[in-house]
């Protein structure tokens, strides 16, 4: 496991707050289990599916900005168009681009398992045809087996993060 560091304090090290080297996977639980359910549980559940977009002619070919804003329409991020709307799914997932232009749906947090899987499954069809009218296929694997890695957006975020 690769050594998590953990500074504490919202001023972190600047204040001379000391740093904890989290180094296993039992202290990474714990200390994950400290921060995110320090009330118990969660009441609510969430997720966020992730797809590369291909034209469906040519998965090889290079996506470009211009084409997957069009098919988007009101639904396209501000960061693919910052004027859009930015309407979410019918089913109320906000959908958001990756920056490579992989479409991320990312649901709501919902108050069930079965209500949650109904509210992807819906948006997800919704945008499978959505792009589908449009030319475009989802692809089927984490990682693009078609194209190299290449960056769509030219957001300040990603430059830096690049």
């Amino acid at each position: 496991m690769t050594a998590v560091r953990h500074v504490a304090g919202q001023a972190g090290n600047a204040r001379g707050v000391a740093r904890k080297v989290i180094s296993d996977r039992a202290a990474g639980e714990a200390y994950v289990a400290s921060v995110c359910f320090k009330h118990g549980p969660p009441r609510l559940l969430g997720v966020e599916v992730e797809y590369t977009v291909h034209y469906a002619d040519d998965p090889r070919r290079p996506l470009k900005a211009e084409d997957l804003a069009r098919a988007l329409g009101p639904h396209a991020p501000r960061t693919l168009v910052p004027a859009s709307p930015a309407t979410p799914l019918p089913a109320g997932s906000p959908l958001t681009l990756e920056p490579g232009g992989q479409v991320e749906i990312s649901a709501l947090p919902q108050e069930s398992l079965r209500e949650l899987e109904r509210v992807v499954s819906a948006d997800l069809a919704y945008l499978t045809d959505l792009l589908a009218r449009a030319g475009f296929a989802l692809g089927e694997t984490g990682i693009d087996p078609h194209r190299p890695p290449a960056r769509l957006l030219t957001t300040q975020r990603y430059a830096t993060m690049e």
